[in-house]
C-alpha cells in the first residue's frame, strides 16, 4: 500500500507534509481494518493511479489521521480491538459530516447495520466482500464527495440518491478531459491446462470520476461523436505500453464497429502498425458490421487479427461467427457463471466448443472467476481462458513482477513461449 510520508503517525498533522502536486489531485481512501492480510487484498483491489491509500490498523488510528487529513472516503472494518467501527463512525462523523463511509464486516447483524445507517454509512458489505462491489462503493463514495464541495453532508445525500435528478450526459470538456488521462490495463489470457499465457486483453481506463468505465467511455464518445478520436487514443496507448508485457504476446484491442470508417485505421498512421502481428482487434459488443466484410478482410491481409465478443449471448454473435469467419471468438461471461453447477449451460459451452473448433475459431471464455469454473471449462474443451481467477486487469510493470495467476496453472513457474501458428 502506498503510505505517504506521516501517514502511518497519526500524531503528524497533514499541514506539517508537503505532497507533491501530483498528490494533491488524487483521491485519498483511508482503509481501517485489523488484519493484515484483508487489508493487503483491499489495497491491491484499490490500486488506481489517482487514488492515495492510507491504513490504519485500528479506530483509534483511523480517528488520528482523519483528524489530520481530508479524506475523499474511508473504507472500515466494524469489529476491530480498541475503539470498535460503531464508535469510529460516531468520531469521524463528530469532526467530519461529509467524508463518505463504506463499512465492511464479517459479521453482520441488525444493531450494527442500524448503527451504520445512523451515523450516514454509504454502503454495507458483508465478507467475504465482492472485490467489483468493494471497487464500486469506494468509486460511489469519491463520486459523493465531490458533489459535496466544500458543504453538505454525506449522509443527506445517501439517503436521497434514489430522488436525485438523472446524471448529466457528459460534455466535450468530461471526454476531453477522460482522453487525457486515458491509459489501458492488461489481463492475461490463459491456456490453464498447457500452462501456458497466450496473451494479455488492453482495457481502458481514464482519470475522469464519471468516466472510468469503458461502458460510460464508450457511451460519451458515442454521444458527442467521437468514437474514432477515442480509437485512435486507445490505439497509441496500447502501442506506447505494449512491449513492456515482453515476448511476442498477442494483444486483443477493442474495436467499435463505427472505427471501422477511420481511413488512418488501414494505414501507417495506424498506433499498431508495425505490431500488426500480435494485435487482435476484438469488436465490441452490440455493434453491427453488415457491410464491413471487406474493410475487415483488408485489416487481416496487414497482419492483424478479429475477434468476436460475446458469444453465446444471441444470435446476432452466432450470425457473426458465421459470416466474418474470425480468428477469436469470446464467449460471453453470462454463460461462463456457475457453469460448473448449470447443466444447462455447460451443454451451450460444449456446443460452442465443438462449433469453433469445426469452424477452425479460436475460442476464449471470459469472466472465470472461481476454480470451479476454471477446472469445468477445461473439462469441457474451453481451455483458453480470462478472468479475475487468474489476475485482475493491471499495469504491464506490474504484470511482469505479478505471477499469482500463473501459481493457478499446474507446473508452471514462468511464461512458456506460444505456438502462435497453431492458434
Amino acid at each position: 500500500m502506498e503510505v505517504p510520508p506521516g501517514a502511518r503517525d497519526s500524531k503528524t498533522p497533514a499541514s506539517s507534509r508537503a505532497p507533491a502536486p501530483l498528490d494533491e489531485a488524487r483521491k485519498r481512501v483511508v482503509i481501517v481494518e485489523d488484519d493484515d492480510a484483508v487489508a493487503s487484498l483491499y489495497r491491491r483491489a484499490l490500486a488506481r493511479p489517482d487514488y492515495l491509500l492510507y491504513r490504519a490498523s485500528n479506530g483509534n488510528e483511523a480517528v488520528s489521521l482523519v483528524e489530520s487529513t481530508a479524506f475523499d472516503a474511508i473504507v472500515s472494518d466494524l469489529s476491530m480491538p480498541g475503539r470498535n467501527g460503531a464508535a469510529l463512525l460516531r468520531s469521524v462523523r463528530e469532526h467530519d459530516r461529509r467524508v463518505p463511509i463504506v463499512i465492511v464486516t464479517g459479521k453482520p447483524e441488525v444493531d450494527s447495520a442500524i448503527t451504520a445507517v445512523e451515523c450516514g454509512a454509504l454502503r454495507y458489505l458483508v465478507k467475504p466482500v465482492c472485490i467489483r462491489e468493494l471497487r464500486d462503493s469506494v468509486a460511489q463514495a469519491i463520486g459523493v464527495r465531490s458533489s459535496l464541495g466544500s458543504s453538505g453532508d454525506a449522509a443527506a445525500v445517501r439517503v436521497n440518491e434514489t430522488a436525485a435528478a438523472p446524471p448529466r450526459k457528459p460534455t466535450a470538456v468530461d471526454l476531453a478531459t477522460a482522453l487525457e488521462t486515458l491509459h489501458v490495463l492488461y489481463q492475461p489470457i490463459v491456456q490453464p491446462r498447457l500452462g501456458r499465457v497466450v496473451g494479455y486483453e488492453a482495457l481502458v481506463r481514464t482519470l475522469h470520476p464519471s468516466l472510468f468505465h469503458p461502458r460510460e467511455l464508450l457511451a460519451a464518445a458515442a454521444g458527442l461523436g467521437a468514437i474514432q478520436e477515442l480509437g485512435r487514443k486507445v490505439r497509441l496507448a496500447v502501442a506506447r505500453t505494449m512491449d513492456e508485457l515482453g515476448g511476442k504476446s498477442l494483444i486483443f484491442v477493442n474495436l467499435h464497429g463505427n472505427e471501422l470508417l477511420d481511413g488512418e485505421l488501414y494505414t501507417r498512421a495506424n498506433a499498431l502498425w508495425e505490431q500488426a502481428t500480435r494485435v487482435v482487434f476484438e469488436l465490441t459488443e452490440h455493434v453491427r458490421v453488415e457491410g464491413m466484410e471487406g474493410r475487415l478482410r483488408t485489416l487481416r491481409n496487414l497482419g492483424f487479427r478479429v475477434a468476436i465478443d460475446d458469444l453465446g449471448a444471441g444470435y446476432a454473435a452466432l450470425n457473426l461467427l458465421v459470416a466474418l469467419d474470425p480468428d477469436f471468438a469470446k464467449i460471453d461471461m453470462s454463460l461462463v457463471r456457475d457453469v460448473d453447477r448449470d447443466p444447462s449451460k455447460r451443454m451451450l459451452v460444449s456446443s460452442l466448443v465443438s462449433v469453433c473448433g469445426k469452424l477452425g475459431v479460436a475460442l476464449v471464455c471470459e469472466g472465470v472467476e472461481t476454480e470451479r469454473e476454471a477446472a469445468c471449462l477445461v473439462g469441457i474443451g474451453a481451455d483458453m481462458q480470462q478472468g479475475y481467477y487468474y489476475s485482475e486487469p493491471r499495469a504491464p510493470s506490474d504484470l511482469v513482477s505479478f505471477r499469482p495467476f500463473l501459481r493457478r496453472m499446474k507446473g508452471l513457474r514462468a511464461p512458456l513461449p506460444v505456438d502462435y501458428a497453431s492458434l
